[in-house]
């Protein structure tokens, strides 16, 4: 039987418990407001970057998600790619993933807007799909 004591020290655990699971809920909206926060100034320095003559193609720590997926395809023209080779370049590139619950969901995410942009293309291997940007850039119609 718990005695008088027990249920104060309850009481007390109880109270820091839902003090503490409000405090994590305050710092998930604060993390996601800080991500959109760096996403965005990656964009502006991407262009300014640009404007000023000193943007670095090969340099995707500056850029979004997406702008840095197309960037490794940039890089690998012609090479065809697993969806775990493009992470794996992302991240000896420098691009922080860290920010993703999900970064291969996320990864999936792009490369299907790419293909439905005609960006690039996926190309089955058996059970693995590999994914490639043609070594010329294709022209779009209008």
């Amino acid at each position: 039987m718990a005695t008088e004591n027990d249920k104060i020290q309850l009481a007390t655990y109880s109270a820091e418990l839902a003090r503490l699971e409000a405090r994590l809920a305050e710092l998930d909206v604060d993390r996601e407001a800080v991500r959109t926060q760096i996403e965005h100034t990656k964009q502006i320095v991407a262009n300014l970057q640009r404007l000023c003559g000193v943007f670095d193609p090969n340099n995707v720590k500056v850029l979004g998600f997406t702008d840095a997926v197309r960037a490794i395809f940039r890089m690998n023209r012609g090479v065809k790619l697993s969806a775990t080779q493009i992470r794996d370049a992302l991240i000896e590139k420098g691009y922080d993933l860290s920010g993703y619950s999900n970064p291969m969901s996320s990864l999936y995410t792009v490369l299907d807007r790419l293909i439905k942009g005609v960006e690039i293309t996926r190309v089955p291997e058996g059970l693995l799909s590999m994914y490639v940007m043609p070594a010329r850039p294709r022209r779009r119609r209008i």
